[in-house]
């Protein structure tokens, strides 16, 4: 279990793995909410393949489910971040480095980390020590942009 606290450092954020139905229907929830409702992304695109294979996480306060991501290993080796959503009322408090910090430990040092950012949250990820490495693309009708973080060297230079 990962525990944050909350920007103004009151709230302890609870960041785990899915690990049965009612937290799967609450990250749903969410995804649904942020990506399909305010985003106008697609239903048929939103759920994908990548869902069964994917470790996904869950982000609550107290007991109310706020925030969703998703880990995906590929075959090649890397992981891939994605669907990282927070409900509205609960952005920029601290719910999405509670998920970056959850997955970032749990993917590890050793595998280079990729994800395809909304060009409105570069920054978010940048601070993660992501690095864009791709010209922007259309997702959903939303512009986006690869990014990688590479794997970290046991002497703790990037890889």
């Amino acid at each position: 279990m990962g525990l944050g606290r909350s920007k103004q450092g009151e709230v302890p954020i609870d960041v785990k793995p899915v690990s049965d139905l009612a937290d799967l229907r609450a990250s749903l929830r969410i995804r649904l909410a942020v990506f399909v409702s305010e985003q106008n992304v697609p239903l048929d695109e939103e759920i994908d393949a990548d869902d069964a294979r994917a470790v996904l996480y869950l982000a609550s306060i107290g007991d109310r489910a706020v925030g969703t991501s998703r880990l995906v290993a590929r075959d090649s080796g890397r992981w891939i971040i994605g669907r990282l959503a927070v409900l509205r009322p609960y952005r920029k408090q601290g719910v999405g480095t509670a998920l970056m910090e959850r997955m970032l430990s749990d993917a590890g040092d050793f595998r280079t980390i990729a994800l395809n950012a909304q060009v409105a949250a570069l920054s978010f990820y940048e601070r993660w020590g992501f690095e864009i490495v791709g010209e922007e693309f259309m997702d959903a009708g939303i512009l986006h942009r690869p990014m990688e973080r590479e794997p970290e060297l046991k002497n703790g230079g990037r890889g």
